[in-house]
């Protein structure tokens, strides 16, 4: 009740400071408590202490550390999760700590990342409360001096075999070595509750963005991002844009891509070697199919502290829940194992277009304009590595492929054109031969036949060619079985294997049955029902298949155009490239595309 009263924003409170000085005292009283209950609700009335009457933190602020402190170190998640939100609105105040203070806050905080469960309340407050501490300014300088120590490789799932060397480490314990703090972040970033996934995101964009204030400070001494890190950070980043549909998130993941592509060309390079092919496949995933794990970045471990505090919270929740498991029959053994995420055997099959809150479009817009965005940073020398997926997917059948790859195109120049006119020139002779590709497929302006010097139809309506012309060989033989039809058949070129939309159109609809007045036997008016019934069925799948046909390739024509034009590769006839834009223009429904027109 004293806990609801004071997160109203009450005159009362504003007066009497006394008072707000006896609520402090009596909360950290009850914070010795053995019932986590009480040890939570001492620490929420500080926590909307602390919120109503900000002007005392200054007064206040050493016993809200010591009472939060001790709440991060508690056994109960629950205990932590509030003790850690209660710290946000001093964070400010926290920085400002003598450095061995600090540092040990801090170095909490990221402990408390070791031992979460799935579900653990704290998870969200905690990467909020250190997102928040490295917003400050004054966390800037006290990073200088610690940077060069961030080189050091660091694999996730490697990590629980170096825990016992950790403690020996002189850095392990400096909380401004992100070479091997920031990997916790990761598991936390595709988690089930959008809570965790946003505070996740927002922790690795404050680190990100107090590197980037370090660098335009004019430290030369150490890289803008641990390059061991940066594989793994471009690959979350990545994956979040992707997968996220949630705008906010998506909106933090754009931002942390970014600003992870400020870093040295060379450390870019290494990573478009190593990923750059695989985000093109992923990208270009069909509609329905599951993404590829292979290809994706999945922790499959998190690392294990050693002698840490996180290794004392965890030791004091064992003896917790050890003391009431005794009852029912615990014999406690496991209680000195750390505990153990393996998510090896749990990977989760993503399908494409599953989520119905997300738009495969839009997620295909925004991952082409960020690996467009992403090769612009890289240095000519390694352009081949980005050219060579690339120009598979614009020489591929399918539509979906060239239309992620042109965006690319779009993407890069686009960028490029913005802040390096003259690496553009080196870049379109590097693009001679694809430029070319990409001409002979705005000459194809029949849907049915999309490829230059090829019949075969887009890749992705292949299953529905073949569902049509099954129909198609289906009814032919029905109607070739039928004396009443003989003639007709007869007089039919039909070949099953080359059949088109409209071929398949036409031959339904030319089909006139009789009247069941002209059928002499009740056996021909159950076959004329099985005609008449295969024909509708053939009429509405190739009316069908033409719609979704007629779309893709003004989609995908409309796109390539567009790619030709940031190429500046006109032809010397402009129609093949005004057209296709003038009619995505009408008929596109989705703004994202359209703007990747212009």
């Amino acid at each position: 009740m004293c806990c609801s009263y004071l997160s109203h924003d009450h005159p009362f409170l504003k007066q009497n400071i006394h008072f707000c000085h006896h609520c402090h005292l009596f909360y950290l009283f009850f914070q010795r408590r053995q019932e986590w209950e009480v040890r939570h609700g001492s620490l929420l009335g500080i926590k909307y202490l602390v919120a109503v009457r900000k002007e005392m933190l200054k007064d206040l602020f050493e016993y809200v550390l010591h009472a939060c402190k001790a709440g991060l170190e508690d056994p109960d998640d629950d205990v932590r999760a509030v003790a850690a939100e209660a710290l946000i609105p001093a964070a400010a105040s926290l920085v400002r700590l003598n450095d061995q203070l600090l540092n040990s806050v801090v170095m909490l905080l990221w402990d408390i990342l070791l031992d979460l469960d799935d579900l653990s309340p704290s998870t969200s407050s905690v990467m909020n409360l250190l997102a928040e501490i490295y917003s400050q300014p004054e966390m800037v300088p006290k990073m200088l001096g610690t940077a060069a120590l961030s080189e050091r490789e660091f694999d996730l799932n490697k990590a629980t075999q170096m825990a016992e060397q950790e403690d020996k480490l002189a850095y392990s314990e400096n909380p401004y070595v992100l070479a091997t703090l920031t990997p916790r972040l990761w598991p936390f970033m595709r988690h089930s509750i959008t809570s965790v996934r946003r505070s996740a995101i927002r922790t690795l964009e404050r680190l990100l963005e107090v590197c980037n204030t370090r660098s335009s400070a004019g430290d030369a001494s150490s890289n803008f991002w641990p390059t061991s890190i940066l594989g793994d950070s471009l690959q979350v980043a990545f994956q979040n844009i992707l997968l996220e549909s949630n705008d906010e998130i998506l909106q933090s993941s754009e931002r942390a891509w970014k600003l992870l592509l400020q870093c040295p060309e060379k450390d870019l390079e290494c990573a478009a070697i190593s990923y750059f092919s695989n985000w093109v496949q992923l990208a270009t995933t069909p509609y329905g199919s599951t993404l590829d794990s292979t290809k994706m970045f999945m922790p499959v471990a998190l690392p294990r502290g050693s002698r840490s505090r996180a290794a004392k919270i965890r030791s004091a929740k064992l003896e917790h829940e050890s003391s009431r498991m005794i009852s029912f029959g615990s014999t406690g053994e496991n209680t000195s194992h750390e505990k153990q995420f393996d998510l090896s055997s749990n990977v989760p099959k993503i399908i494409v277009g599953a989520d119905s809150d997300k738009s495969v479009t839009h997620t295909r817009v925004l991952t082409a304009m960020a690996l467009g965005l992403f090769a612009s940073k890289l240095p000519v020398g390694s352009w081949q590595v980005v050219l060579t997926p690339l120009a598979n997917d614009v020489m591929s059948l399918s539509g979906v492929q060239r239309q992620v790859a042109s965006m690319v195109i779009v993407s890069w120049f686009k960028d490029l054109r913005g802040r390096d006119l003259a690496a553009v020139g080196t870049l379109l002779a590097f693009f001679s031969s694809v430029k070319e590709y990409l001409l002979d497929l705005l000459s194809c302006s029949d849907p049915a036949f999309p490829t230059k010097g090829s019949v075969l139809p887009y890749s992705e309506l292949a299953r529905t060619y073949t569902k049509m012309r099954n129909e198609a060989t289906n009814l032919f033989r029905t109607v070739e079985s039928c004396a009443v039809f003989k003639d007709y058949a007869s007089s039919l070129n039909f070949n099953a294997d080359m059949l088109s939309v409209d071929d398949a159109i036409n031959f339904a609809s030319k089909l006139s049955l009789p009247t069941e007045f002209d059928l002499p036997s009740d056996s021909e008016k159950i076959v004329l029902n099985n005609i008449e019934s295969a024909k509708q069925g053939l009429l509405s799948t190739s009316g069908y298949l033409k719609c979704v046909q007629n779309n893709l390739h003004v989609t995908v024509s409309s796109l390539v155009a567009s790619a030709v034009v940031w190429m500046s590769g006109l032809p010397s006839k402009l129609n093949p490239v005004i057209l296709p834009l003038m009619a995505a223009i009408k008929r596109e429904q989705v703004k994202h595309v359209a703007l990747c027109l212009l």
